[in-house]
């Protein structure tokens, strides 16, 4: 009996840390999880922005390559 009363502490004690740790834990993860999903768009932007860049490269191409055409018919005429 003396030992129950010597170490009635310990029993609401898990409760408190529990109640301490858990939400702590799962704020935790919820940060992690977002910054997850915000590096994900970063790098789908990322992507995005560089296969429009790369279009306007071959489109850009194309142009001098159009132009370069006509400016070698003019020569020869």
């Amino acid at each position: 009996m003396n030992f129950i009363r010597r170490y009635h502490w310990a029993q609401g004690s898990y409760i408190v840390e529990g109640s301490v740790i858990y939400p702590l834990l799962f704020f935790i993860i919820c940060i992690i999880c977002s910054l997850a999903v915000t590096l994900y768009q970063e790098i789908e932007d990322d992507d995005l922005s560089t296969k429009v860049e790369e279009v306007w490269i071959v489109k850009q191409f194309y142009q001098y390559d159009m132009a370069d055409e006509l400016l070698g018919e003019i020569k020869n005429d």
